[in-house]
């Protein structure tokens, strides 16, 4: 290659401007797919985030839902305990009821 070279009749420009061109369209392509990947996460993040009010709003349903159902389970158990009690009671009361009676009152 001779050491003083004319720009137009140079054998390396033309190859110089092809990669010119060649990188723009590379970086316009570069830009188009970076823009459609933020796109795509943004879009992502949007998701997640609609995703965990939805968690969030399952949570506290379910909390409602468990403490119903421990006060379902608990309810017999206190009837159960009621009528016990009661009948304590009335045991009670007919023992004291036959001791006063053999006393004499």
């Amino acid at each position: 290659m001779p050491e003083t070279c004319n720009p137009k009749d140079c054998p390396v420009s033309a190859r110089v401007e092809a990669l010119k061109e060649e990188f723009n369209t590379y970086r316009a392509n570069s830009s188009n797919t970076h823009r459609q990947m933020f796109e795509r996460i943004g879009t992502l993040e949007q998701n997640r985030a609609a995703l965990n009010e939805k968690l969030d709003s399952m949570d506290e349903k379910l909390d409602e839902l468990t403490a119903t159902a421990k006060e379902l389970a608990e309810k017999p158990a206190k009837r159960w305990e009621g009528i016990v009690d009661k009948a304590i009671w009335a045991v009670c009361a007919a023992v004291i009821a036959f001791l006063l009676g053999r006393v004499g009152l």
